[in-house]
């Protein structure tokens, strides 16, 4: 018998991996065997990830978060917990790997691997650094990340926000996996995201639909229409004069009249690191705003602006409705986006460039070809 015909059949598997994992000679698997195990498993590898240590409190959003972004890159069989992890005080990064392997290990986990992860600093300082772990079921170290101010990676990306350091995180797991940008257009939505998306106000596929017929109604329109430009909520306050600027940078392109509105809408957004969340708890809170009070002109414009620590521009999120309410475009950009990396941004005003932009693009006729 050759060695190629003793390694097939149901035996020869077990004695491959058996082999491949390091155990058939009696030693020990090492993390790095562990991980090429996981990553063999490929998008059907079972992971769950436990809340995210942040400022000092453990977040189970934020570990969703994480889920969704994983899932987006193709992981099918992916959980969230709000089952926290008792994470000693003061703990260096070795000492938490191990006490999350012993937790995972004396807690019976749900699926064959877990996933942890924590983000330090404080409100002045800003992100200090960056952890994660993975263990499998027996609580032995799969995987690992930790970025510091000394590494490239955080010196390359300078994070200062919750989310910057999820896609640090995010990028670092799936990136060796081979497996695609989980915030590309087409990501893989899953049971995860449809369950966010009925949980954090995310558009129905009938008011994608709706809003569909509504943006080619305002691409024939916008250009013979007026726009009612309402107050910016900038880093969390009503700001009418950025919204006077922004008026005057839309009046020509794409609208033919652009004018500020004297009411602020009274729109509660949520303080999460979702960004998703806010943008449409936003969209869903101008739009019964609308419904309440139409807007005396064809469109209305409802932006939000968020900052970084530094004062760099962080987040910017725009909804656009006909008079009545209802949706015509709900557009976020942050540093990931094209548009939003086209331009340097470093003030107000220049959220005000990408939002004009973003509309120039989106409200303009496609041409015969489709670009």
């Amino acid at each position: 018998m050759t060695i190629r015909n003793s390694l097939t059949g149901p035996l020869g598997t077990v004695a491959l991996w058996l082999a491949f994992s390091g155990m058939a000679a009696g030693q020990p698997a090492t993390p790095a065997k562990r991980f090429e195990m996981f990553k063999a498993m490929g998008t059907n590898a079972e992971l769950t990830v436990f809340p995210v240590r942040l400022g000092g409190r453990s977040m189970p959003e934020v570990a969703e978060v994480i889920a969704v972004s994983l899932e987006h890159a193709g992981m099918q069989k992916l959980d969230w917990t709000t089952q926290v992890f008792p994470r000693p005080a003061q703990a260096t990064f070795d000492q938490v790997t191990t006490a999350f392997g012993d937790f995972v290990r004396g807690n019976t986990a749900a699926t064959e691997y877990s996933l942890y992860a924590e983000f330090l600093g404080t409100p002045g300082a800003g992100v200090t650094e960056i952890r994660g772990v993975l263990v499998d079921r027996a609580g032995d170290p799969v995987w690992s990340y930790r970025q510091t101010p000394q590494d490239a990676e955080f010196q390359k990306m300078q994070p200062k926000e919750p989310m910057q350091c999820m896609v640090m995180l995010v990028n670092g797991l799936r990136e060796p996996l081979g497996l695609p940008d989980p915030f590309r257009p087409d990501g893989f939505e899953g049971r995860l995201t449809r369950r966010m998306a009925e949980r954090t106000g995310l558009p129905t596929s009938s008011e994608r639909a709706a809003m569909q017929k509504a943006i080619e109604t305002a691409r024939a329109n916008a250009a013979s229409s007026d726009l009612l430009v309402f107050p910016i909520l900038a880093a969390g306050r009503p700001d009418p004069k950025q919204a006077a600027h922004l008026a005057e940078m839309l009046r020509s392109v794409p609208f033919g009249k652009a004018d500020v509105a004297t009411a602020q809408p009274a729109i509660e957004i949520p303080p999460v690191p979702n960004e998703q969340q806010r943008l449409w708890r936003m969209a869903r809170g101008f739009r019964d705003y609308l419904r309440q009070s139409p807007a005396a002109a064809g469109y209305a414009l409802f932006a939000e602006y968020t900052f970084a620590p530094d004062g760099r521009p962080f987040t910017v999120h725009l909804v656009l409705c006909d008079r009545s309410g209802e949706w015509v475009l709900v557009d976020f950009q942050n540093d990931h986006s094209p548009d939003f990396q086209s331009l340097d941004l470093k003030a107000g005003d220049d959220c005000d460039r990408l939002v004009a932009k973003r509309l120039a693009r989106l409200l303009r006729q496609p041409s015969s070809d489709g670009k």
